[in-house]
């Protein structure tokens, strides 16, 4: 990516996990950094933290907390911050959400939509209201053809939106939702987009990684969703296994400047994106997610085949 030296960057869910990856990241390369987030001390620590990566004297690092499930207070704040050139959509989680559908309260699903979803789609809408806005004052004050400026949301969905699995029932159709919000402003975009400014919209889509949300939610998850997924092993095993918040931080953002609309950090996100793609452009060239989507169509009666005898397999010994 380079120096980003002048480009400002506003990360919600910044205060912890792949939030905090991406503003260090993003912060060490030189760019200006807004967190949002709604605890305030979890911030401040973060800011402790990523303030020793600062490369250039002038760069502004800052924390707000709010509640981000509230869109007219979303809009506000944001309009008192300096002018993002991008916005990366990455609150979430489930800790508390997670269990069978007969099993939580039904406000443990309320909950899990506003933290998944209504975060994200509110935090993309104030963005888009600011820069339009930005736009049309731009152009009625230009003469000369200006280059575009490129604006992008980037929006943190999960792998568990190419899968369903049950203990979800909460988390899985609430990053369903991001998803689809995504793919809907991917084609907005052509719209939005104008002399003044190229608008991009990119969805990431992560497996597995270790973050304190993450070792907070395996003491909830039923087990069969960790035999399931893979990570009905203890922590130290976990630790090897798979990749820490940072280091997926890393990879979406080397997605994003692929320019891909669909990043798949890792193998096991790319495997189930290239078998359910619908419409969505496919990555790069397209060849590999083809012919791996041909391939899976033939591979997924088994794999379920094989779910289903764990689940019957648990119901008989509950019995």
């Amino acid at each position: 990516m380079g120096d980003l030296g002048g480009k400002t960057y506003f990360i919600t869910g910044g205060s912890g996990g792949l939030g905090k990856g991406l503003a260090k990241i993003l912060f060490a390369r030189g760019a200006h950094v807004t967190l949002f987030a709604r605890n305030e001390e979890r911030l401040t620590k973060a800011k402790e933290e990523i303030i020793r990566f600062r490369v250039h004297e002038d760069q502004e690092l800052n924390t707000i907390s709010l509640d981000l499930a509230d869109g007219s207070q979303v809009e506000q704040v944001f309009r008192h911050q300096k002018v993002p050139d991008d916005v990366y959509c990455s609150t979430g989680g489930a800790i508390w959400e997670n269990g069978f559908l007969a099993d939580i309260k039904p406000s443990y699903l309320k909950q899990a939509m506003d933290n998944n979803y209504l975060t994200a789609v509110f935090a993309a809408q104030a963005a888009l209201k600011i820069w339009k806005d930005a736009d049309a004052e731009a152009l009625q004050q230009s003469v000369e053809p200006t280059v575009p400026r490129l604006r992008r949301v980037v929006f943190v969905s999960s792998a568990a939106a190419f899968l369903a699995l049950p203990g979800y029932d909460a988390y899985t159709p609430s990053k369903y939702a991001v998803r689809a919000i995504a793919e809907t402003l991917r084609l907005e975009a052509l719209l939005l987009s104008n002399p003044a400014s190229t608008y991009k919209i990119h969805c990431a889509f992560p497996g597995t990684f270790i973050s304190p949300a993450f070792i907070d939610e395996q003491a909830t998850k039923p087990r069969l969703t960790k035999q399931i997924e893979g990570t009905d092993m203890d922590m130290e095993e976990l630790k090897k296994r798979y990749p820490s918040g940072e280091e997926m931080a890393r990879r979406i953002l080397a997605g994003v400047e692929a320019d891909d609309f669909a990043v798949c950090p890792d193998f096991e996100s790319g495997l189930l994106f290239s078998s359910m793609m619908g419409s969505l452009p496919r990555r790069g060239l397209g060849l590999i997610d083809t012919l791996v989507g041909i391939i899976l169509t033939l591979v997924w009666p088994v794999i379920n085949r094989v779910w289903l005898e764990k689940m019957q397999n648990l119901n008989e010994r509950r019995l």
